[in-house]
């Protein structure tokens, strides 16, 4: 069965700051007959972490018809390794189970640089 769903990033690259922090939006178009109340979950790669992620308001109303946007905060801490990292969208229907209506994204690749602030000596 396919979803009534599409669900696509603002872009997909993403650049951090020197603090390691960027903002990206994913867009939800809901074209199925009904409206749906949808949950929004970010789903990151091998060299991410769920705690580097806040979504802003991870569940929204979507009319039958219409859309939605989902903003996205990353922040990587301080200290964490050098290299590249990509996260991925997943939308879902705050009604029933999210293995029977989950859709995923297209990635959003990142690139972790090496820290730019001070580490403090104590």
């Amino acid at each position: 069965m396919t979803s009534p769903w599409t669900l696509a990033p603002s872009g997909t690259e993403l650049e951090l700051d020197g603090a390691g922090r960027a903002e990206t939006t994913f867009t939800i178009d809901n074209q199925g007959p009904i409206d749906q109340r949808l949950v929004f979950d970010v789903e990151p790669g091998e060299t991410a972490d769920q705690a580097w992620f806040n979504v802003v308001e991870p569940q929204v109303l979507v009319q039958h018809g219409g859309s939605a946007t989902f903003l996205v905060r990353l922040a990587v801490p301080v200290g964490t390794a050098p290299g590249p990292g990509w996260f991925a969208g997943r939308v879902y229907s705050a009604d029933r189970a999210p293995e029977e209506t989950s859709v995923i994204s297209d990635r959003v690749a990142f690139e972790i640089r090496q820290s730019s602030r001070p580490v403090p000596w104590w």
